[in-house]
């Protein structure tokens, strides 16, 4: 059902199929210096570290990212779920990227720093289908998607 189907220099890409009946279903996995992307096709479920929490419904995107070595926990409701993941590495977003949110006190600019985590969601559009639909058909880009692009701007 949570499948890890690609990982290159420490991005990976993670797909999440199946139907649950009756009762939620909880995995647990610990985050080192990493952004989660999560793009929520179908299904409910809760998304948390330490101290933050996502819930993320069909049609929402969850972006996240914890603290070295913090635990997160997913807990999908029942009924049907689809989801792809994107993991990119903090390294990969401090050497491209770390010049724009230099000084900058926004939540994403904090986690670049390794200062907090960070959790946030929003409304799928079409960057996010976009990107979903790569991720289904097997792409591995280190390109980075529109989603995160948007992401450091906040």
């Amino acid at each position: 059902m949570f499948e890890c189907w690609w990982q290159d220099n420490g991005f990976e890409a993670w797909r999440l199929r199946g139907d649950l009946r009756g009762a939620s279903r909880r995995w647990q996995h610990r985050l080192n210096d990493e952004l989660w992307l999560w793009v929520n096709s179908s299904g409910d479920g809760v998304v948390w570290g330490r101290d933050h929490r996502i819930f993320l419904r069909e049609g929402l995107f969850g972006c996240f990212g914890g603290q070295e070595g913090e635990d997160w926990k997913w807990t999908r409701l029942p009924g049907h779920h689809e989801a792809e993941i994107l993991i990119i590495p903090r390294e990969y977003l401090v050497e491209n990227f770390g010049e724009l949110v230099e000084g900058k006190k926004t939540p994403f600019a904090r986690w670049m720093r390794g200062e907090r985590g960070l959790s946030f969601a929003g409304l799928v559009t079409k960057d996010e289908k976009r990107l979903a639909a790569r991720l289904a058909t097997g792409w591995k880009s280190k390109r980075i998607p529109a989603l995160a692009r948007r992401a450091r701007a906040g």
